[in-house]
């Protein structure tokens, strides 16, 4: 999964933990985000696959649409997203190459759209 699709994702899941955004779009929306990283590895394929678990237990009557917002939010809260290094400025204006750029964790949402989640 590119990190275009990766945001994408995210972005739906917050909109949905916020209430902004009811489940049947919520899951036309994620449904084929999800799939595409269903096989791989890592950060994107482990929330595709949260995703698809959570909507296949809503559709088989598991859990309603709230505990789906809940569980949403509570997985928000272990994202961690990793943005591109600023470019530092020389004294003559010229960029300098940065080490290890800021990294933005959502665990303290708290119920407000974190910016870099956005980006």
């Amino acid at each position: 999964m590119s990190s275009a699709r990766y945001n994408q994702l995210l972005e739906l899941l917050i909109a949905f933990a916020l209430g902004e955004l009811p489940l049947e779009r919520f899951e036309d929306e994620a449904l084929p985000l999800a799939w595409e990283s269903a096989g791989g590895s890592g950060p994107p394929a482990d929330l595709a696959g949260d995703v698809l678990l959570w909507l296949a237990e809503a559709t088989k009557g598991h859990r309603t649409e709230e505990e789906l917002r809940q569980l949403a939010a509570a997985r928000l809260r272990t994202v961690t997203v990793e943005t591109e290094p600023p470019a530092a400025r020389t004294g003559t204006g010229t960029p300098a190459p940065v080490r290890g750029g800021p990294v933005v964790s959502l665990s303290d949402m708290q119920g407000r759209r974190p910016a870099a989640a956005s980006a």
